[in-house]
C-alpha cells in the first residue's frame, strides 16, 4: 500500500513539473510563477518547485523589465500608464513570496533571488501614470462629445484609484459622469382625429422609467430647460377609438312539471274505484309550468394605437415601432317572466343583476385601453434601449 502512495505521489509530482516547465517554455510566465508558488507553499523542501518558481520569477521580471526600456525610449506618453501596471506586477511578484522566503534551494547551496522595484521607482511611476491620465481626461472634457466624457470619466477613476486624493479628481469624476450622460424625453402626442382624455398623456408617462434608466442613460418625462436631450422618444397616438354601445338581447323559457292536485281512479262505469282497505283509489295530477329569461348584454370597446418613435436630438428618425391597447367593458343582467319555480340553477344565476348598468364613458374605456398599452410601451422602449447610447 506504501509503495502504491509513494508512485501516486510520484506521478503527480512529475505531472506538475511537467505542466510548469510547459508554461515557462510557452513564454506563460506569470502563470508558471502562480502554479510553482502553489506548490512551494504546499510542499515544503521541494528543490524542483523552487528552482522553477525562482526561474519563473527571474523570466516574468526581464520581459517586464525589456518591455519598460522599451517603451521609455518611444516616448509615448500613454504607456506610462503601462509602465507603472509592468512595475505594479513585478512588486506583487514579490510580495506574494515574501511567505515562503529565505527559500533554501539544497541542491544549489543557496537561497532562491527574486527580483523587486524600489519603492521610489514605482512611486515615481504611479505619480507619472496619475499625472499623465488626469492632464489626458481633462483634455477629453474640453469638448462636448459625451462619448469623450465617458472615456475621461474612466480614466479620473483610475486617477482615484492610483490616489484617493488626487488633486480635484471627485470634482472632475462628477463632471465627466454629467458630461457623458446621455438624457432622453419621452413625449405623447396626439395625431389621431379623436379628441385625447386629458388623463391619457400623465397616464402613458407613469411606466417606470426609473427602473429602466441606466449608468449612462437618463429618461425624464417632462422637459427641464437646463438640460439638453440627445435623444427623443415620442409616443405617437395614431388611433383613439371609444366603440359604439353594444345591447345584445337573448330570450329562452325554462319549463318544469309540477304537482296539480289529484283525480280519482275511475271503474268502466265511472265509478271511483277502491282499493283492498275500500278507500278511494287517487293519482296524481301534473301541469307544465314555464318561465322567460330574458338575459341583456351590454358591451363596450376601446383602443389605443401608437407608434415608438426614437429621434435623435437632430429630429432623425432611427426607429419607429408599433404598439396598440385594447379594452373591453361588458354587463349582463337578466329579468324573469313567468313562474320563477319553472327555472333552473343556471337561470337563477342569471338574475345576480336585474337592472342594466349604465354604459362606461368614452373617456374611462380609452383610459381602460391606455392602462393595457402601458406595458406594450414600456417593452418597446426596454427592447430598444440600445439605440440610446
Amino acid at each position: 500500500m506504501k509503495k502504491i502512495f509513494l508512485l501516486f505521489f510520484s506521478i503527480i509530482f512529475l505531472t506538475s513539473c511537467a505542466s510548469i516547465k510547459k508554461e515557462l517554455r510557452n513564454g506563460n510566465y506569470d502563470s508558471a510563477f502562480e502554479k510553482a508558488l502553489k506548490r512551494v507553499k504546499n510542499n515544503q523542501g521541494k528543490d524542483k518547485y523552487a528552482v522553477l518558481l525562482e526561474a519563473a520569477s527571474d523570466k516574468a521580471y526581464n520581459r517586464d523589465i525589456k518591455q519598460i526600456e522599451y517603451w521609455k525610449k518611444e516616448g509615448e506618453p500613454s504607456h506610462l500608464v503601462d509602465i507603472y501596471y509592468l512595475l505594479n506586477g513585478i512588486h506583487y511578484r514579490h510580495n506574494a513570496v515574501e511567505p515562503v522566503v529565505p527559500l533554501h534551494i539544497t541542491s544549489k547551496k543557496r537561497d532562491a533571488v527574486f527580483k523587486n522595484v524600489n519603492d521610489e521607482d514605482l512611486i515615481a511611476a504611479k505619480t507619472k501614470a496619475a499625472d499623465y491620465l488626469y492632464a489626458h481626461a481633462t483634455k477629453k472634457l474640453v469638448g462636448m462629445n459625451r462619448y469623450d466624457a465617458r472615456e475621461a470619466y474612466d480614466e479620473f477613476i483610475k486617477v482615484k484609484e492610483f490616489f484617493s486624493g488626487f488633486r480635484d479628481v471627485d470634482a472632475q469624476i462628477q463632471n465627466a459622469y454629467a458630461k457623458g450622460i446621455s438624457h432622453v424625453i419621452l413625449n405623447v402626442v396626439n395625431v389621431s382625429n379623436a379628441i385625447m382624455p386629458a388623463a391619457l398623456e400623465k397616464q402613458l408617462t407613469t411606466i417606470d422609467l426609473v427602473g429602466m434608466n441606466s449608468f449612462w442613460v437618463k429618461f425624464d418625462t417632462k422637459a427641464n430647460q437646463k438640460t439638453t436631450y440627445d435623444y427623443r422618444v415620442m409616443v405617437h397616438l395614431v388611433k383613439i377609438d371609444a366603440g359604439p354601445e353594444q345591447v345584445l338581447s337573448d330570450k329562452h323559457t325554462d319549463t318544469k312539471k309540477v304537482e296539480d292536485g289529484f283525480e280519482y281512479v275511475l271503474d268502466a262505469k265511472g265509478n271511483v274505484k277502491k282499493d283492498s282497505l275500500g278507500n278511494d283509489m287517487k293519482i296524481k295530477k301534473y301541469k307544465t309550468i314555464a318561465c322567460d329569461l330574458v338575459e341583456t348584454l351590454q358591451k363596450k370597446d376601446g383602443l389605443v394605437g401608437a407608434t415608438v418613435d426614437f429621434y435623435t436630438a437632430q429630429n432623425e428618425l432611427i426607429y419607429s415601432y408599433p404598439i396598440s391597447g385594447m379594452s373591453h367593458w361588458q354587463f349582463a343582467s337578466a329579468v324573469a317572466i313567468g313562474d320563477l319555480k319553472a327555472l333552473t340553477d343556471a337561470s337563477r344565476a342569471k338574475l345576480t343583476h336585474t337592472v342594466p348598468s349604465p354604459f362606461v364613458s368614452d373617456e374611462e374605456i380609452v383610459m381602460m385601453a391606455g392602462e393595457q398599452l402601458k406595458p406594450y410601451l414600456k417593452s418597446a422602449i426596454e427592447n430598444n434601449r440600445y439605440l440610446l447610447k
